[in-house]
């Protein structure tokens, strides 16, 4: 029931927003919550906008599973059945983490797997936005994805992923 009376008071406060403001809003959401509600993908707000983070469905280890895990997210959420014509669908949070807390425990979460994730992601046709720009230390023990998920270390040291960064802004 209380998932219910989430999905109708979001529903309710995005309507809210744009009659109050006047311009276009949406809300991110994850997969799981498409399962349950595929409205938040047609209906609610003006686009859509996805969290899809390999890391919480276990795709640590191989940035090319995860990129395409990723890939695959966003297609289901994009032919949902009556998905406006023009709508756009953006995946607005992905990361491959860099490094974990227990390195041995997620040998795949290295500065070159982050850069291998981005560059399967990039060679796909899904929108998305780069996650972090920097490491947040803070963050590491409770997600790794935003502990490690920067394009940049926490001193502002570029990772690997950055030269692919700019090859993909600069063709």
């Amino acid at each position: 029931q209380k998932g219910i009376a989430d999905h109708d008071r979001l529903v309710r406060e995005a309507g809210q927003a744009r009659e109050r403001f006047g311009r276009p809003v949406t809300t991110g959401f994850q997969p799981p919550d498409w399962q349950l509600f595929p409205d938040l993908a047609t209906a609610v707000g003006d686009f859509t906008f996805l969290n899809v983070h390999p890391w919480w469905v276990l795709h640590r280890n191989d940035p090319l599973t995860a990129a395409t895990w990723v890939a695959e997210a966003y297609q289901l959420v994009a032919g949902t059945p009556g998905m406006p014509a023009g709508r756009t669908v953006v995946v607005q949070e992905t990361s491959f983490p860099s490094g974990a807390v227990a390195p041995q425990a997620t040998p795949g979460a290295t500065p070159e797997n982050q850069r291998r994730f981005y560059q399967a992601l990039v060679a796909t046709d899904v929108p998305f936005v780069w996650f972090h720009a920097v490491d947040s230390p803070m963050y590491r023990t409770a997600s790794p994805p935003g502990g490690f998920g920067g394009l940049w270390d926490e001193d502002w040291h570029p990772k690997p992923v950055v030269t692919l960064l700019s090859s993909a802004l600069n063709p």
